[in-house]
């Protein structure tokens, strides 16, 4: 998929549309031999297809349109972000609109139409065909857009229980995507879930960073967090002593964790 976008991108339709060919020609081989019949010559594909009984509905429509509409709106939304042209974009919205309400059960073609309510910043408008994609099954990597993009969408508009779950996902199907990981993290602040956002957003941070400063600094801290523990612990537990007890006070050294024992010895 992510070659036949470049194609689209560079303009250049003869590459794009051999690539298609190919595609098309090794779906129908499979559906001929589901069907247990040989291949036809493909001048007549769309006579050939009618006499099957196994096969997708509005099999050649479906063909033309892959070659037609769709190659037109894909190749319209990439230029149309490329320049930032709105005009363009609205002109792929209406075509891939019109391929959505022809063909509901076709996730790519459902997923493109999300694709570009987003770049047009329709993001609430966006959200059915993102649900409608994934529940039509999705593959990759278009899953993993969807999902990350679902869910940033999501938690941009505010719902963050929606974004949760959907991140959620996405970060078990993709653990290596660290966009997921980050925007679950902006989430879970967003949910006043503070430690695990932070432990989330400083993993990442750990491994992916290459100031010698950051590592030295993480690292220090990793090997005194017990240490820090027991000292906060302590200071913890010694000023609620002198709460209770004012008249038995003693005086402890803060910067020495080993005088607590002696401590709880002179208090009882």
């Amino acid at each position: 998929m992510e070659a036949r976008f470049a194609l689209i991108r560079r303009n250049e339709i003869l590459g794009l549309h051999e690539r298609l060919v190919r595609d098309v020609h090794n779906v129908l081989r499979i559906l001929f031999a589901i069907n247990r019949q040989w291949e036809p010559d493909w001048k007549w594909a769309r006579a050939a297809t009618g006499e099957l009984s196994i096969k997708p509905d509005r099999l050649a429509e479906r063909i033309n349109a892959i070659f037609m509409a769709l190659a037109e709106a894909l190749q319209l939304r990439e230029m149309g972000q490329a320049k930032q042209d709105q005009a363009m974009l609205e002109q792929a919205r209406a075509i891939l609109l019109e391929l959505v309400a022809a063909y509901p059960d076709d996730a790519e073609i459902t997923f493109h139409t999300t694709v570009v309510h987003d770049n047009l910043g329709l993001e609430r408008a966006s959200i059915p065909y993102y649900v409608q994609a994934l529940a039509l099954g999705l593959s990759s990597p278009d899953l993993e857009r969807a999902l990350l993009g679902l869910g940033s969408t999501y938690r941009g508009l505010g719902d963050y229980q929606h974004a949760e779950e959907t991140l959620r996902r996405g970060v078990r199907e993709f653990p290596h995507n660290r966009a997921i990981q980050v925007f679950l993290a902006m989430t879970l602040y967003n949910k006043q879930s503070y430690k695990e956002a932070m432990e989330l957003l400083l993993t990442n941070l750990l491994e992916t960073t290459s100031d010698e400063n950051l590592l030295y600094s993480f690292s220090f801290n990793q090997q005194n967090a017990s240490a820090l523990t027991l000292q906060h612990s302590c200071w913890i537990l010694w000023i609620s002593c002198i709460v209770c007890r004012k008249e038995k006070a003693i005086k402890i050294d803060s910067k020495d964790v080993c005088s607590f024992p002696l401590f709880l010895m002179q208090w009882r």
